[in-house]
C-alpha cells in the first residue's frame, strides 16, 4: 500500500494538516453514503458539495491523524470557501501536484 502523505494547507485563515487516508475515507463514506471507491468520480463531478465534501473529509483525516481536534464542519468549509473561492483550485493542486510538508502534532 502508498504511503499517505499529510499536506500542510491554509483554510479560513489557519494552517491545517490535510491528508487522504483510510480516516478521510472513512469519513467521505459517512457523510455521502458512498463507497471509498467512488471518490475520484464524485469529486469529479464538480458540484459544489462534492468539493466542500472532499475538503472536510481530507481536512477530518489530518486532525484525527495528528490527533487535533475536528474544530469545524463542513458548514465552515463552505463559509471558508465563500470568503476565498479559489480554495479548491489551491488545495487540489497541493494535494495533487506537489510533495508533503512535514507536519507534526499541534502545529
Amino acid at each position: 500500500m502508498a504511503k499517505v502523505d499529510t499536506h500542510q494547507v491554509n483554510i479560513g485563515g489557519t494552517d491545517r494538516p490535510f491528508r487522504l487516508g483510510i480516516i478521510a475515507l472513512r469519513e467521505f463514506e459517512r457523510i455521502t453514503d458512498k463507497r471509498a471507491a467512488e471518490l475520484a468520480e464524485y469529486v469529479g463531478s464538480g458540484t459544489l458539495e462534492a468539493q466542500v465534501n472532499f475538503i472536510y473529509c481530507g481536512l477530518v483525516g489530518g486532525a484525527k491523524s495528528q490527533r487535533l481536534p475536528v474544530d469545524f464542519t463542513p458548514d465552515d468549509v463552505l463559509i471558508w470557501a465563500d470568503d476565498n473561492p479559489d480554495v479548491f483550485a489551491e488545495i487540489t493542486n497541493k494535494v495533487m501536484g506537489a510533495p508533503a510538508e512535514p507536519v507534526t502534532a499541534g502545529e
